[in-house]
């Protein structure tokens, strides 16, 4: 058996504009939570295969192998790709992940 996993996680962070008196800490502080949102997202699906992982091969009753592969990570900035897909007419039938 072979298991395949894939993830999106997506992060707003809210920011009021480019003229209000705290924007600069807005950005600031929308980096710093989009980080920590990151590092525990990944956390989680590094310990969902490493679930995988141990019920494969570490328990003598399932007697299988299995091995972790790399992950590959990317991080687009999709804030604006959704802006424009919504302001577009019609049905949406695909929003892009950055692939």
């Amino acid at each position: 058996m072979e298991t395949y996993t894939r993830r999106v996680d997506r992060f707003f962070s809210p920011v009021s504009g480019p003229f209000s008196n705290t924007y600069q800490a807005e950005k600031l502080a929308g980096y710093f939570l989009e980080k920590a949102a990151f590092f525990g997202a990944d956390n989680l699906w590094n310990s969902f295969q490493q679930g995988i992982f141990n019920f494969a091969t570490e328990d003598p009753n399932n007697g299988g192998s299995s091995i972790i592969n790399q992950p590959i990570k990317n991080r687009p900035p999709f804030k604006n790709a959704l802006k424009d897909l919504l302001k577009q007419s019609g049905t949406i039938k695909f929003v892009p992940c950055g692939n």
